[in-house]
């Protein structure tokens, strides 16, 4: 086969690694031409120059592609044509051996518009390509009824932080509306003193640890989400999850969904400043709570 797609994954966090890979992957599934990954692993500067509780290394997460193949993809980007971030779509092949290269987490201003259709696929393969060790370590994920995702980390240094009075607020509301103490599951590289005000509503705690690709699929299998502002991690548990996804006031990426899904499942910004952001997700949680009732009768 002259053709080859390439997920060139540079040196960044795992939420915008997936999202190459995964527009790599649907196009190399659509046009059948055979997909070539770099190293997911490597060391981030970064992340040790600014002492981040995660290093974000990914050793032994994923299935590599063997070294003889990383090594030669490199040789033939020197010699063959190089299509970079075509279209996540089947088109005509080219005569001419070509190489697609996908290198950018976002194109165009779109994170999962690209891959939606494609969900389905996408959560196959993600886990097809797990490490054996981390496979047999799914059977023992927890299915939080509450997951919070803190972004903290890097995101300190310049990013939107989504302050903590959001999560409390949005737990108390759940709460209240479904008249239940719901479990809390924290999914955070924050430390522990930054959340202590969310730690001390009572019913909640810290997520166990883990590698960081099972804590976005352990969030996925939740009943209910509630997102960091702008995080691609977070927005990639929810883009596998079937839970009511809450997203802050302003996130202005979109829905994270195909829209089959959120006819179902409620995905939407909250802002308690503005009632009407919140009419919608009552009735999705009551719907939710009446759904749970219904199953365990």
């Amino acid at each position: 086969m002259k053709h080859r797609v390439y997920a060139d994954l540079p040196k960044i966090g795992l939420g915008n690694l997936l999202l190459i890979w995964a527009r790599a992957k649907v196009f190399s599934e659509l046009n059948g031409v055979p997909l070539v990954t770099s190293s997911w692993w490597g060391i981030r500067l970064g992340a040790w120059k600014r002492n981040e509780k995660q290093k974000r290394i990914y050793w032994g997460y994923f299935q590599e592609s063997p070294l003889q193949k990383r090594m030669t993809m490199l040789f033939r980007k020197r010699l063959h044509r190089v299509v970079n971030e075509p279209p996540v779509a089947k088109c005509t092949l080219p005569f001419k051996p070509t190489i697609f290269r996908f290198a950018e987490p976002i194109s165009q201003n779109e994170l999962f518009n690209g891959i939606k259709p494609y969900r389905e696929l996408i959560k196959a393969e993600i886990h097809k390509l797990l490490q054996p060790r981390l496979a047999r370590q799914m059977a023992s994920l927890e299915r939080p009824e509450i997951a919070v995702h803190i972004r903290r980390g890097d995101f300190k240094l310049g990013s939107t932080i989504t302050p903590n009075e959001f999560f409390i607020r949005c737990i108390q509301y759940i709460r209240s509306e479904t008249g239940r103490d719901l479990r809390v599951t924290i999914y955070t590289d924050a430390e522990r003193e930054e959340i202590e005000d969310v730690l001390q509503l009572g019913n909640a705690h810290l997520a166990r640890q883990k590698a960081d690709i099972l804590d976005i699929l352990e969030m996925s299998r939740c009943r209910i989400m509630i997102l960091s502002q702008t995080s691609t991690f977070s927005y990639w548990a929810a883009f596998l999850s079937n839970a009511i996804v809450i997203k802050p006031h302003g996130d202005w990426y979109g829905d994270i969904r195909p829209w089959e899904i959120n006819d179902r499942h409620y995905e939407g910004t909250v802002s308690f400043e503005s009632p009407e952001t919140l009419t919608e997700l009552t009735k999705s949680l009551h719907r939710e709570i009446c759904k749970q009732a219904n199953s365990k009768s």
